[in-house]
């Protein structure tokens, strides 16, 4: 099952998409229109999962193939002027793409979740500045509610295999405090 989500500037245009998914056999319990006055636990996001993993997946070929190449050369160094066997070369080359992977993994994750939680923070600035929200969840015709949602003038909108419940930040005194 996947969400889709899509923002609107005004709730005709999102009432035109709820209906539209409620012609397309989706149930009141599968649809939710939301505004900034919903209750607080009716209120969900998209996930940053699709993003970090993008991220994750990017770096590691990245890193692997960088190290990779300094792997090799350095393997090929350590043949040709220390005469070391090349059973220690491919140690080497194995070690070079082992750092490759592993710092490919963590950058990547470092920079997929700080690009996902970014987009999600303009999602919820969006959405508190009075937009819209429409939540389908489907097994089926989801490009189809995408371009429901594009054709109603919808922004921000985002296919997600998970969602996750919107934080309620709305009985926190936030403050600004000077650096000193």
């Amino acid at each position: 099952m996947k969400t889709i989500f899509g923002l609107f500037d005004k709730r005709e245009q999102a009432e035109a998409v709820a209906e539209f998914a409620r012609r397309s056999s989706i149930d009141d319990q599968h649809l939710k229109v939301l505004d900034s006055g919903s209750p607080a636990h009716d209120l969900v996001e998209p996930s940053p999962r699709p993003r970090t993993w993008k991220g994750i997946r990017g770096f590691m070929i990245l890193g692997t193939l960088i190290f990779g190449v300094f792997g090799a050369f350095a393997a090929v160094g350590s043949i040709t002027s220390t005469g070391a066997p090349v059973s220690f070369a491919v140690q080497v080359l194995l070690l070079f793409l082992l750092i490759g992977f592993f710092s490919g993994v963590g950058l990547g994750f470092v920079k997929g979740r700080s690009d996902a939680e970014e987009e999600i923070q303009r999602f919820r600035e969006a959405f508190g500045q009075g937009a819209v929200m429409v939540v389908i969840e489907a097994d089926q015709h989801v490009d189809g509610f995408v371009e429901e949602m594009e054709r109603q003038g919808g922004k921000m909108i985002k296919v997600s295999k998970h969602s996750r419940p919107m934080p309620d930040m709305s009985g926190l005194d936030l403050q600004v405090s000077a650096v000193h």
